[in-house]
């Protein structure tokens, strides 16, 4: 592929994204300039780099939808909620070309018809629908020699430009020319191409242009105006007798930055040898006399290996920001066709998190969202008999709290009811009536976690097929992650999704049981204590320990593996006081082994749907160890 084509095909998304998630929030706040002159901005680049190529169709609905953006921006066109409906077709047909252009190299054969009806359906927003914007402009070669002439006979002459685009601007799609001739207050205009000699080769690629602009604007208009690329021009105040220097606070403010672009697969390659080393530094460390001075060496690899590795995983952080736009656009999409007025209120953008989780989070999260406009969040005319606002409010919120990302999908609506939901899980077989009615509501509002539950009246087109939550709780728990609900009714419930920040090495507690080893992640380890035999009290149908004048459960590890239930309790004297989301259960194990620090990698094919496992680690004599997932085996 074309070094050039292949360079827009990464970039051209990026934009399409840009700007809809800036019309996005624009629908919420149409009055915000910024937001305006963002999706002006990203429609403008992406019209520029499809300028480069043959793809006169996109490039033209992009012009059109740049000049209505350009209405709204001058007050000529006002956001309405039909405005932002038909500059999303514009955006969202320019993803399906530019997905059609990377799979066939070009554009289909219904690509102008359809232009044609987009562009017809904006031109009814547009004041300067089929108008021409082109101006008349004086261009002379010697600018020093035009400035000076200007200078006497154009009264209120006030800066002079200097524009040197950067060389990757056509990479970055922007328009030089055009920028520079939309100069408010433009009096002449000299482009030449900077060190060319008669003869030269000129690389069409390569942006080799400056412009040389006298205006009558002041300073602060023309700072204004070349905002996007303020790094690339400098703008002199005129006076009668010379040239002054640049205002400090206008011109060139600094070098240009630079974003190295990395396959992704170079950097998991490069993890992959990060996570062997540390499988390596773990093998030294049972070999190391401990009197000896290799345990001081094998410390000092130890800490570099720690290092190398979080700073090798750090390169795979990535902004979360993608998963929340597309996010937005599907609230919104979902709650017009649901009939709901919902205001989004999305945050966290900023925050990173690992890659590998950007690309697996998204769909849990859709669940969440779906499940929240369609059964959670009630119509405008309900709401206003329950006197709520006629508006739902839906925050979707990403946060980093220590090594975890935090993600909360909040709502306002009707709210869970947990008899309701026992009622549901009798129903579908979930459990025996009795049972049921003996859960607290905490529990009760767990039950939607459950294969096959589902409280919805009639399949839809969003849910009721009593598949989801299920597939929510799975697919976080094989990312290492974990889910919680809280709801009250009338008020609204909240889901929060709490997830490694990245794939860090973990720390892990080695126990035996049943001949096997286990590992279980150091931070759900709040102690470990021995207990004699008869320490462990019988209660109703389970067993429990008193520590410190507190009853814990007691739930020997075997009896979750094997799934039997007539392990004697003597069997396992060493006991691990865990933390759970319901409280601190006591976990018998046959002994505890070692610490070490591993890399948890996911559990795949056909162990993959096996609960309670977090994923596994190889050892350094080449043994696999299972690290558990003690919230699912003691759930």
């Amino acid at each position: 592929m074309d070094e050039l084509l292949e360079q827009f095909l990464i970039e051209g998304p990026e934009l399409v994204e840009q700007a809809s998630a800036d019309l996005v929030a624009l629908e919420q706040r149409p009055g915000d300039t910024g937001l305006i002159d963002s999706a002006f901005r990203a429609v403008h680049t992406l019209k520029g780099s499809v300028g480069l190529f043959e793809l006169r169709p996109m490039g033209v609905v992009l012009h059109r939808a740049e000049d209505l953006l350009d209405d709204v921006r001058h007050g000529r066109a006002a956001v309405t909620t039909e405005l932002v409906d038909k500059l999303f077709s514009v955006i969202d047909q320019c993803g399906v070309w530019l997905a059609t252009l990377a799979r066939t190299g070009g554009l289909e054969s219904s690509a102008t018809e359809k232009s044609r009806r987009l562009v017809s359906a904006l031109d009814q927003f547009s004041e300067t629908a089929g108008s021409s914007q082109s101006e008349t402009i004086h261009i002379k070669s010697d600018w020093a020699g035009a400035l000076q002439d200007q200078k006497s006979d154009a009264v209120g002459a006030a800066c002079a430009v200097r524009y040197r685009p950067d060389p990757q601007a056509y990479f970055r799609g922007d328009d030089p020319l055009a920028l520079a001739r939309a100069t408010p207050g433009l009096l002449s205009l000299d482009v030449r191409i900077e060190g060319a000699t008669p003869g030269d080769d000129y690389d069409p690629f390569v942006c080799a242009l400056v412009f040389d602009i006298l205006s009558t604007a002041s300073a602060d208009a023309l700072s204004t105006a070349f905002r996007f690329v303020k790094n690339e021009v400098e703008i002199v105040p005129l006076s009668t007798d010379r040239l002054e220097d640049p205002s400090p606070d206008v011109g060139r403010t600094g070098s240009n930055s630079t974003t190295l672009r990395i396959d992704g697969r170079r950097i998991d390659d490069l993890a992959d040898l990060a996570d062997e080393l540390v499988v390596a530094k773990n093998a030294l460390l049972s070999l190391a006399d401990p009197d000896g001075a290799l345990v001081t060496a094998q410390a000092s690899i130890n800490r570099l290996t720690t290092a190398l590795h979080g700073e090798i995983m750090r390169l795979r952080l990535v902004p979360v920001s993608p998963v929340l736009r597309r996010l937005e656009r599907q609230a919104r999409d979902l709650a017009a066709s649901l009939g709901k007025t919902v205001d989004l209120d999305v945050r966290g953008h900023e925050v990173e998190v690992d890659k590998r989780l950007v690309d697996a989070i998204y769909e849990p999260l859709l669940h969440l969202v779906r499940n929240a406009l369609d059964h959670g969040i009630e119509v405008s005319s309900d709401r206003l008999q329950a006197g709520k606002p006629e508006r739902a409010r839906l925050t979707i919120d990403a946060r980093v709290i220590g090594d975890e990302v935090e993600i909360e999908i909040k709502d306002d609506g009707r709210g869970m009811d947990p008899a309701r939901l026992r009622a549901a899980a009798c129903e579908k077989g979930l459990g025996a009536g009795a049972d049921l009615e003996g859960l607290s509501e905490q529990a009760s509002l767990e039950l939607i976690f459950a294969p096959g539950f589902s409280t919805a009246e009639a399949v839809s087109a969003v849910s009721g097929r009593g598949v989801g939550m299920d597939a929510v709780r799975a697919s976080v728990s094989a990312l290492g992650g974990r889910v919680s609900v809280a709801s009250r009714i009338g008020t609204g419930s909240t889901f929060t999704l709490r997830l490694p920040l990245t794939i860090v090495m973990t720390r892990v507690l080695v126990v035996e049981c049943a001949g096997e080893r286990f590992g279980i992640p150091l931070a759900v380890v709040r102690e470990t204590l021995r207990v004699e035999p008869v320490d462990i009290l019988p209660v109703r149908l389970g067993r429990a320990i008193v520590l410190r004048d507190a009853v814990f459960p007691y739930l020997a590890l075997a009896d979750s593996l094997t799934g039997e239930n007539d392990v004697v309790p003597g069997a396992a004297t060493a006991v691990l006081v865990v933390e759970t989301q319901s409280g601190g259960v006591a976990l018998g194990v046959d002994r505890v082994a070692d610490r070490m620090d591993v890399v948890l990698k996911p559990v795949t094919g056909l162990l993959s749907r096996v609960p309670g496992t977090l994923g596994t680690t190889l050892m350094g004599d080449g043994r696999l160890l299972m690290i558990l997932d003690v919230e699912a085996l003691v759930r």
